[in-house]
């Protein structure tokens, strides 16, 4: 799917304004990008070549308009494949709270698939490398396994793992759909308020790029978590790997409301 040119603003370009004719380029093209909506298709703009020639510019102009869209967050580039719109609620998204809440506020649906339960012996070793709060010796947990998606588009394979001293009796039916979190106030009487997290760049392995949708190899981010209550209880590990074409995340210590 490509952004729809909205050919008639071309006239305005004005090659004597006090505004470089680059930023009035770019300019026109972010207003096409806000009126493109938001799609669960991926969303190109037209090549540099066809920029160009719309806009009547050389194409050192519209390199520098698309610098200045892909500065700003909105467009990111594949080599060789172009330029694509970068998807505003997949931004909206921090990694620190709850996914069904954020976005929900962020105007979009939530939604998970549901993949595995099962109990376990340890955390991945990425999770005592990055975070505090891991524990010393082995402990059991029980670790869920979700892919995250807004908009029915798969954004991130989360794997969640509850240490399993503090939730007796729990079970597949407890987590395989709505919010864990949600499931934490009214099952166990928990309530999420802290988020530490560390944030990396990796590549997809094959079983996660087949989750998400995407190539094997391609970027993906990696949100390793670690969710406490006021009592500075440990309820839940986590480890998110997000899409990494159209992703923004913020590290920040964070306050779960």
């Amino acid at each position: 799917m490509r952004v729809k040119l909205n050919k008639r603003a071309r006239r305005f370009i004005q090659r004597t304004s006090h505004l470089p004719v680059y930023l009035q380029v770019a300019g026109f093209l972010e207003r096409d990008l806000q009126q493109s909506g938001i799609s669960n298709e991926k969303i190109s703009l037209p090549s540099e070549n066809e920029l160009a020639a719309e806009f009547s510019v050389s194409r050192v102009t519209i390199r520098q308009a698309l610098d200045e869209l892909h500065n700003k967050g909105l467009i990111y580039r594949e080599k060789g494949r172009g330029s694509y719109v970068r998807s505003q609620h997949i931004v909206g998204v921090t990694g620190f709270g709850s996914f069904t809440s954020e976005v929900g506020n962020a105007g979009a649906v939530p939604s998970s698939r549901f993949i595995d339960f099962l109990k376990v012996d340890s955390l991945p070793p990425g999770m005592k490398r990055h975070l505090r709060h891991t524990p010393d010796v082995s402990s059991a947990f029980y670790k869920l396994t979700r892919v995250r998606c807004i908009d029915n588009r798969a954004v991130a394979y989360e794997e969640t793992y509850l240490p399993a001293e503090i939730y007796p009796g729990i079970s597949k039916v407890d987590v395989e759909s709505g919010s864990l979190y949600a499931a934490m106030r009214q099952l166990w009487g928990y309530e999420p308020a802290w988020a530490d997290a560390a944030i990396e760049p990796a590549i997809a392995d094959a079983a996660v790029a087949k989750h998400l949708g995407i190539k094997s190899g391609a970027p993906v981010v990696v949100a390793w978590r670690v969710t406490s209550s006021e009592y500075d209880d440990v309820l839940e590990y986590v480890r998110a790997i997000y899409c990494g074409e159209d992703f923004a995340l913020t590290v920040r210590r964070h306050k779960i409301g």
